[in-house]
């Protein structure tokens, strides 16, 4: 019998609203980079 483990993700909405708030930003502002990660994921860089 196979398992199957359900993998923790983030809605769509969740990278569409960074990217409306990255546009509202004033035009010299600067994102260097942003991560958008479930906030139930068990290990980070696991995989």
């Amino acid at each position: 019998m196979t398992k199957i483990a359900l993998v923790t993700s983030a809605s769509s909405g969740v990278g569409g609203n960074a990217v409306i708030r990255m546009s509202n930003l004033l035009l010299y502002a600067n994102v260097f980079s942003m991560n958008i990660m479930a906030t139930t994921m068990p290990f980070v860089g696991r995989g």
